[in-house]
């Protein structure tokens, strides 16, 4: 039996299910009357409790930070991407249920979530529980409803969240900003401090000349603000980082022990850091070194009260450095990465590189020695140091201008230069190839995130809507005065309808109506009208591909964003390609019960019988007084000019649609054929 723990609600609930099953009767197999009262289930504020939603791409950032860390959905698609490149999941892309909690415990030791069990982890939530493999969009689709474990964040770990990650609220996005800005008026005052004074308080204003001391540059009061600003932010973030748990806030970190390398000589996982561990892995870690070594010279200098000491003026340099945080809002993320990938894979072809490079360089150097009797050459190290900055293409240093005279000397200098262009050429095709490498990561990951952001954001009418599903109808809205409707300017709008679907449709769709309602200088200033329209496509059991047969059903519900007062009614109406001959458009019209901005047309139902095989679509009916059936030549809709269509264009579209029939019939038996073979 489990063991209950306060700790571990899953587990107090297996034990209450343990000493249920121990009250059993060994004869009837009924449970005591006791225990016929069922459970309420876990509401939702429980569930809330102890766990939390995945951030998804259209969330929006909250304005505080978060007392809590919420995992990126995008976190949870990587996973299973790696569980692809490793090979763990099937054909289809499933991934079996033992895997995914293998990876939910490694996350949950990761994060150091203790007493929880696997089956209140990361993955196998809800009904998903219960199968043996699991799809993404399974995955996906608990994760939105149930969330992963709650991770609880001190004092500390927020504010380190706030300062060092700009997406995490909007307090930290405007701090980003602010800190930026800070960055670009201390670079701008180092260079306009090299400036002499006058021209230096020419481009400042008059309250940003102040400056302490005589001889002191102008705006040095401005800087040292900006150097006080940065000492804070770093001296506060290094007085959290004990308090931080780091390795929450490393996505990498967690991704790699989730999903190991299979290929891992090493089976032993790294423990957490400690709080000495943690400090020393802030102040290594390459931007708080830049931070650091921006801020020495300003406090070596305080320290010492040395102003404009040598060695200061040096180390104030590196300051230039902290303009690389500009690169972390996001906008050159890509390119870092690209870059950060070919010069990590290359270092080695480079190291190569200049290997051969030095040992052409030292066979040249001791060679020319002996040919030559200038200066430059009367040395083995001189003449080394010429023929290596003849091969890295150095052209103005000391000691470079001396030139070969003898013929051994131009016959070596002649070897040195054509050994260059064969040495620099080996690893530039490598890092070409590891450039293209490196790109077609990031694009490939950039091309994930978007696929995963489109499933996640799509609107439900997305699945039907298409060049081969689905086709535009023509949509028009007049105004009715008096009972009247007027016909002077309509507006038009094109509304999408999935009766090339072989399945039952049934969606509500907003469909926009761009113009014509009102005056076209004020259609680019106004938002457009919208109108509610609720479709039900039933097609018929024997319809063919690409070939419309069945019932479909227009519901006019309401409008937003109508002009005119509430008295105005509104004409909706509708045509719709009922077959492929003749007059095979049938157009409908629905008046609106009200006026106003936002017009209603209650539950009226437009009716179309869709027949493009056999002859026009059928008569269609509605059950509205306001209801106007009208036929309208296919031409005419489509060219908006009516013209009769003769025997012989008839007669070759009605073959023309036989053979394609015939054709669709015959790549349906032949799908099948190939199914049942596989």
């Amino acid at each position: 039996k489990p063991k209950a723990s306060p700790t571990n609600s899953l587990a107090s609930s297996q034990s209450g299910v343990a000493r249920a099953m121990d009250k059993y009767s060994p004869l009837t197999d009924k449970p005591a009357p006791e225990l016929m009262v069922e459970q309420p289930p876990v509401g939702q504020a429980a569930l809330a409790a102890r766990r939390t939603i995945p951030r998804m791409p259209s969330d929006r950032a909250p304005f505080w930070p978060p007392d809590e860390i919420i995992l990126d959905i995008f976190f949870f698609r990587r996973i299973f991407n790696e569980l692809h490149k490793h090979g763990l999941d099937d054909k289809d892309g499933k991934v079996h249920i033992s895997i995914l909690r293998n990876v939910s415990i490694r996350l949950m030791d990761a994060m150091d979530l203790d007493g929880l069990s696997f089956t209140d982890g990361f993955f196998t939530q809800g009904t998903s529980a219960k199968e043996e493999k699991l799809s993404w969009q399974e995955v996906c689709r608990d994760l939105r409803r149930g969330g992963h474990p709650r991770v609880q964040l001190n004092c500390a770990e927020r504010f380190y969240m706030t300062v060092e990650r700009a997406d995490s609220c909007i307090i930290s996005s405007v701090l980003s900003v602010f800190m930026m800005v800070v960055i670009l008026v201390n670079l701008s005052l180092i260079v306009l401090q090299s400036l002499p004074d006058e021209e230096c308080r020419f481009w400042l204003p008059f309250y940003l000349h102040a400056s302490y001391g005589e001889g002191a540059p102008c705006g040095t009061t401005l800087q040292d603000v900006c150097l006080i600003l940065f000492s804070i932010e770093y001296f506060a973030k290094l007085a959290c980082c004990p308090f931080v748990r780091i390795e929450l806030f490393d996505q990498e970190l967690l991704l790699s022990q989730a999903v190991p390398d299979p290929q891992s000589k090493d089976f032993t996982e790294k423990e957490g850091l400690t709080p000495s561990g943690r400090i020393l892995k802030f102040l290594f870690t390459p931007t708080n070194v830049i931070d650091l070594v921006s801020i020495m010279p300003w406090w070596i200098t305080l320290l010492a009260t040395v102003k404009s000491a040598g060695s200061a003026s040096i180390l104030r340099v590196i300051r230039i450095a902290r303009i690389l945080r500009i690169l972390k809002t996001g906008r050159y993320v890509q390119i870092l990465q690209v870059l950060g990938a070919v010069i990590a894979s290359s270092g080695r072809s480079v190291i190569v590189l200049m290997l051969f490079i030095s040992c052409v360089a030292f066979i040249a150097g001791v060679l020319l020695s002996g040919a030559e009797h200038s200066e430059t050459f009367a040395s083995v190290p001189s003449s080394i140091y010429w023929s290596f900055a003849q091969l890295i293409g150095m052209k103005h240093a000391p000691l470079l201008s001396d030139k070969v005279d003898t013929p051994m000397g131009v016959i070596l200098l002649a070897l040195v230069m054509s050994l260059k262009g064969v040495l620099w050429i080996l690893p530039i095709g490598q890092i070409k190839s590891a450039f293209d490498h490196a790109d077609k990561e990031v694009k490939d990951m950039q091309h994930m995130r978007d696929s995963m952001e489109y499933e996640l954001t799509k609107p439900s009418w997305a699945s039907w809507y298409g060049l081969n599903s689905s086709c535009r109808v023509h949509l028009e809205v007049l105004p009715i005065h008096e009972g009247k409707v007027d016909t002077g300017r309509p507006a038009m709008a094109a509304m999408p309808v999935p009766i090339l679907c072989r399945r039952p449709v049934k969606e509500t769709i907003k469909v926009p109506i761009m113009k014509g309602l009102r005056p076209s200088w004020q259609e680019k200033f106004v938002r457009h009208a919208e109108l509610n329209v609720t479709i039900d496509w039933t097609p018929s059991p024997d319809m063919h591909p690409s070939m419309p047969s069945g019932l479909l059903l227009i519901k006019f519900l309401s409008g937003a964003g109508f002009p005119g007062s509430a008295s105005t009614r509104w004409s909706a109406k509708v045509s719709v390609p009922t077959g492929m001959e003749g007059d095979a458009v049938a157009t409908r019209e629905v008046w609106s019960n009200g006026g106003g901005a936002a017009p209603e047309w209650g539950d009226k139902v437009c009716e179309f019988q869709v027949q493009w095989i056999h002859g026009q679509g059928g008569n269609s009916s509605m059950s509205m007084p306001e209801s106007t059936p009208k036929s309208t030549s296919m031409e005419s809709m489509f060219t908006g000019s009516p013209s009769a269509r003769g025997d012989d264009e008839l007669r070759f579209r009605k073959e023309v649609l036989a053979l394609l029939s015939e054709q669709g019939k015959r790549l349906e038996s032949l799908e099948k054929q190939l199914a049942s073979r596989r």
